[in-house]
């Protein structure tokens, strides 16, 4: 080995270091399980795999023996490869963090996905032209006429990710903004340099450090409001469900009870307890809980609704799989929208249905009920926490709320939990 190849090979070996202790600590964060922290993992590990791939190939460059014959093109391929990986994992963490405050069209997200299959394809092809690179008869790796093509979809897919900062702008916060706009901008520098003087890796150092930059000065920052929000979140939800009318209405059902059926207005107080120690506890609750705690949570609040309701409120339970997690406070809050804005309403009552579904994007939990309905065009939401609840299921495993109404003809709201978190 050359003095050159132990100074880039000694340099790339600091990165994995580097790379490897920010994946340590993001693993362990208390927020591993969420989204962004999940997307951020992914982004640390194909940068992880451009080091690693890029090391392997300066060990095995000019060597001769059997194994460094399909090592030297290996690496060589995977770096190119995980080149175009990366720029994907760090868009989509970007939009991530936007989508916490503003929801981005999906063409984005396309976009980018294009430019790293461009990428990808081109160095695929590459691998039976050589317009990229060639591995001579020595073993060595060299450049070839077209190498610059190789370094302009990185170029571009950094560039377009420049114009949705600047397109966001206003929905990032000044220190995400920086640091954002740095990796772009030291990557970019740093292939250019690398494009005219082929030698020491500096793109790696850069784009290792800027790693270690985004996670100080953006994952951590995120990773503290993530769980200052969620709480918040989960608090006016709790809130939201204990409205003065809910106690009101609870505590006549009750006293009404005294009168007729002592054993049922006992019930009722132990079911009362239950929902508000329960609403309590949700507050501590940091990591998901599995859908079997919610839904003993749900039926709690609804027998003490059917109490109210009596005949006029029916309930259907109808699981095909119940072996999964989902974040705290996110059935219950639907389900009483489905009885208080749908089936409340209705002269003759109705049926509320919760359902689960296994489905190939993932698992699908279902409430729907028969009441009055809403048009969509004049109303967005349903009560006070729907956009809590979408947004803790975004943030804490990924999932989605969809609302579809019609008036006079019912609603169904329906969760989607990907398959990462089935028990």
């Amino acid at each position: 080995m050359t003095t050159l190849n132990y100074i880039s090979v000694s340099l790339n070996l600091f990165c994995i270091a580097i790379s490897s202790i920010i994946y340590l600590c993001l693993f362990l964060e208390k927020t591993r399980q969420s989204k962004i922290n999940r997307l951020f993992r992914l982004f640390v590990l194909c940068n992880f795999g451009i080091v690693g791939t890029d090391t392997v190939a300066w060990l095995t460059n000019g060597r001769t023996e059997a194994y460094a014959y399909y090592l030297v093109r290996v690496s060589n391929y995977m770096h190119y490869l995980f080149g175009g990986l990366v720029l994907v994992t760090l868009t989509t963490y970007m939009l991530a963090n936007i989508n916490l405050k503003v929801k981005t069209p999906r063409r984005i997200a396309y976009i980018a996905f294009s430019i790293a299959a461009l990428s990808i394809l081109m160095t695929t092809l590459s691998l039976f032209t050589n317009m990229y690179y060639i591995i001579d008869e020595n073993n060595m790796y060299n450049r070839q006429d077209w190498y610059l093509l190789s370094q302009l979809f990185p170029a571009l897919g950094l560039i377009f990710n420049i114009g949705i900062i600047i397109l966001y702008r206003k929905y990032l916060k000044f220190r995400n903004i920086l640091f954002f706009t740095i990796y772009m901008i030291m990557p970019i520098l740093s292939m250019i340099i690398q494009a005219i003087f082929y030698g020491i890796t500096l793109n790696n150092v850069a784009t290792t450090l800027i790693v270690l930059l985004l996670y100080i000065g953006v994952q951590m920052e995120q990773t503290k409001n993530t769980e200052i929000e969620l709480t918040e979140s989960k608090l006016m939800i709790m809130i939201s469900q204990i409205k003065p009318h809910f106690l009101y209405n609870t505590l006549t059902t009750i006293e009404n009870l005294c009168y007729k059926d002592g054993e049922k207005a006992a019930r009722l107080v132990r079911n009362f307890a239950v929902y508000l120690r329960e609403n309590m506890n949700a507050l501590k609750q940091k990591d998901l809980v599995s859908f079997d705690h919610e839904i003993r949570h749900t039926r709690v609040y609804l027998d003490i609704e059917k109490q109210r309701f009596e005949e006029r409120l029916n309930v259907v339970y109808d699981f095909d799989i119940n072996y999964f997690k989902m974040p705290v406070l996110t059935l219950q809050p639907l389900v009483e929208n489905a009885v208080r804005h749908g089936v409340a309403k209705k002269k003759s009552g109705g049926t509320v249905t919760i359902a689960t579904r296994p489905m190939p994007e993932g698992i699908k939990i279902i409430i729907s009920d028969d009441g009055v309905g809403f048009d969509p065009n004049q109303s967005t939401r349903r009560g006070v926490g729907i956009e809590n609840v979408r947004e803790r299921l975004y943030t804490q495993c990924g999932g989605a709320l969809t609302v579809e109404s019609a008036k006079d003809s019912g609603t169904v709201c329906t969760i989607t939990i990907p398959w990462t978190w089935e028990e």
